[in-house]
């Protein structure tokens, strides 16, 4: 259609027959092992034949791993044809400025104006192939949308795009938050006698005192860059892999500890880690996201309010004992088999509660492409993060934030923070101590001290968990509960656990520690 586009169209083309025959392949080579193992074991009884189906068997698997491999390089691929999309559509808006600027000074730009219209179509065109390409492939590459601009020639009307979105199956960061809070099937809190009730009567009045005095906060923010090198480390990657602890009575072992290197913190500069300015790195593919989500004014959730048998009233923030069935609860999924993610992973639950498609595999491939003017990535080899780089990256994905330290406030003050921030529908994540945090809750009894891995570290903030809500005395205001989503120890009640106070500053007011606070709601 246009110079330099057939050869990306016919890349595409290309994919798509290759992802399909892949697929083909793959399962051809899953029901054949299926095949063999269920003949290996009916055959048991003669050892020759049995000999002779297993090494059939082991060829099969063979062929099933060397497919899987094909298809990650394939991925790999079609992330390359993803980010020229990519790069076409950004050309494209910035014509689109153009023209709607030569356009406002009289000139007669229709003909450029049904070109540039055209140039979208076809972008729109591919990137629907790629995303069905995508979806063979189990790859999330996120979908392109071109900024509006005003005139009839190259406006992308909202209206037009939510009805062709629609019609294709799209969502807009809309429609998914509110998909992902109707499959809640959220309910009015109701008190003993059944009556219907929205809260305490001030439900609103305490969102807003929140958002107010998050807003007045604002400035001290401003003052944090003068803390010390102790205060700046948060090192998160302790939830990776793990030296299995041998000979432990009665311990399910997991691979949630990785060896994370706490040794020579006092020789890290600030300059380290100072992400003001990105740079993309040399040899990597480059992922550059693009924001899907939309910051809301005032949260959409409400605060419920809970009566106890023995007569205690208590105020809770949204419904987490429902967010425990629908949030991740594991971490480690992304391409680079790295596991090391836990505020990355964290980051990508957040951004689906916002209504993203984006998820963790896609916040990984965007902090390991680029780094600062030191060298420092935006995430460790194991995808270990520090808070400076969670704000970074939380930016970068349409989440904008604040980075709050214990060494600003009294215990008292940061835990009102988190609260009201949590109760204002804010994106929350915290820096605390694994291992302070797990000893107090772990009934599975996992090693959390093997021979070369400690989930306690050297006792500071080594790792990442969301704060999704939070539960008050509805006497006396005191916060009682943190519900927590923790990726940590992959398991599904740590989806949205409930988390006694206590256990929360114990684990939370350690060195390091730090919550970083999106600026306005998120859900």
């Amino acid at each position: 259609m246009y110079d330099g586009f057939d050869g990306l169209e016919s890349q595409i083309e290309d994919q798509e027959k290759e992802a399909a025959e892949l697929n083909r392949r793959e399962e051809q080579a899953e029901t054949r092992t299926a095949k063999l193992e269920s003949a290996v074991s009916r055959l048991e009884g003669d050892a020759r034949v049995c000999t002779l189906l297993n090494e059939k068997r082991e060829q099969a698997e063979e062929e099933k791993e060397r497919t899987s491999e094909a298809k990650r390089e394939c991925a790999d691929r079609l992330l390359d044809v993803e980010n020229q999309l990519r790069e076409l559509a950004e050309e494209t808006d910035n014509e689109a400025a153009v023209i709607a600027e030569l356009r406002e000074m009289g000139e007669d730009v229709s003909a450029s104006e049904a070109v540039i219209q055209q140039k979208k179509d076809w972008i729109m065109a591919c990137q629907q192939k790629t995303e069905m390409i995508a979806e063979i492939l189990g790859l999330n590459i996120g979908s392109l949308d071109f900024e509006a601009s005003e005139g009839e020639g190259v406006s992308w009307e909202k209206e037009n795009k939510e009805m062709e979105n629609a019609s294709e199956g799209k969502e807009s960061s809309d429609s998914r938050r509110a998909k992902f809070l109707a499959d809640l099937k959220y309910d009015p809190p109701l008190h003993k006698n059944g009556t219907e009730d929205s809260g305490t009567g001030s439900d609103s009045d305490d969102v807003d005192r929140g958002q107010r005095e998050l807003e007045r906060t604002k400035d001290t923010a401003g003052r944090q860059k003068g803390r010390d090198d102790e205060e700046r480390m948060d090192m998160s990657a302790v939830s990776g892999k793990a030296d299995r602890a041998e000979n432990v009575p009665g311990t399910r072992i997991r691979s949630f500890l990785q060896g994370c290197s706490l040794k020579n913190l006092d020789s890290i500069s600030s300059k380290d880690y100072n992400f003001d300015e990105l740079f993309p790195v040399k040899g990597e593919r480059i992922f550059n996201p693009m924001v899907d989500i939309k910051a809301l004014d005032k949260t959409e959730q409400i605060i419920e309010t809970r009566i106890y048998a023995d007569g205690r009233r208590t105020e809770v923030f949204d419904h987490p004992d429902m967010m425990a069935r629908r949030l991740p609860w594991f971490q480690g999924d992304n391409f680079r088999n790295i596991r090391g993610t836990c505020g990355l992973a964290d980051t990508g639950v957040w951004l689906g509660i916002a209504g993203s498609r984006y998820k963790e595999k896609d916040v990984v491939e965007f902090a390991r492409s680029y780094c600062n003017k030191a060298g420092k990535r935006l995430c460790g080899k194991e995808g270990g993060t520090v808070a400076e780089q969670r704000k970074v990256i939380w930016e970068h994905f349409g989440m904008p934030a604040d980075i709050y330290r214990k060494a600003q406030h009294s215990e008292k003050e940061m835990l009102e923070r988190i609260g009201q921030a949590v109760e204002s529908g804010r994106a929350v994540a915290v820096g605390i101590n694994a291992g302070k945090l797990w000893e107090r809750d772990n009934p599975e009894r996992m090693a959390l001290i093997t021979p070369s891995s400690s989930a306690y570290g050297d006792g500071g903030s080594n790792h990442v968990v969301g704060v999704i809500s939070c539960e008050r005395d509805a006497e006396t205001g005191n916060i009682t509960h943190f519900y927590i989503n923790d990726t940590g120890r992959s398991l599904k009640r740590d989806a949205c656990r409930k988390v006694p106070v206590e256990d929360f500053k114990a684990a939370f007011f350690v060195p390091r520690a730090s919550a970083c606070i999106s600026k306005r709601p998120v859900w």
